[in-house]
């Protein structure tokens, strides 16, 4: 998830309603370490990593678990902290629950191989800030499968790079 995501919602980014198999790691890309100190993201209930940019001030963090990573053009390079996370935490499947700003870093650096749409049986009342059509229209994509998930439908795309 991005920092703006967890300074407005401040999510907690756990595994409820269900058996718990395993813990998923956290993961919060912060460039400049805006995450408060007392984030729910930031509790036991899971482990947490904050991704920020080489250079960013971590002594407010120094509890936490940091990673630091280049930055272009003011834009995090995501690919070193893909390739952490499969060597230093064996992970083979990323889920990403972001914005706009997230997923299109993401796309960019042609990081994402699947992509999953939940599609709302009706129109949010709320206006929306960035148009997430738009930026899926911009990928080269290939329905993979179309199913029902409670009232919502759930769409699987394969991203082509």
């Amino acid at each position: 998830v991005g920092v703006g995501t967890v300074v407005a919602d401040n999510p907690s980014l756990t595994v409820r309603g269900t058996t718990k198999y395993r813990t998923p790691l956290r993961i919060v890309i912060d460039p400049a370490l805006r995450t408060p100190l007392e984030a729910t993201i930031l509790n036991d209930e899971a482990p947490t990593l904050l991704v920020h940019a080489q250079g960013a001030d971590t002594t407010q963090h120094t509890n936490q678990n940091l990673f630091a990573t280049a930055q272009k053009n003011k834009v995090l390079e995501l690919e070193p902290l893909f390739r952490h996370l499969v060597t230093k935490y064996d992970v083979t499947n990323l889920i990403v629950e972001g914005g706009a700003t997230l997923f299109t870093h993401i796309f960019k650096q042609k990081l994402a191989n699947e992509l999953w749409i939940f599609v709302a049986p009706h129109e949010s009342n709320c206006a929306p800030t960035t148009n997430m059509n738009a930026l899926v229209g911009t990928l080269s994509t290939t329905l993979l499968d179309e199913q029902p998930c409670g009232i919502d439908t759930v769409k699987r795309f394969a991203v082509k790079h």
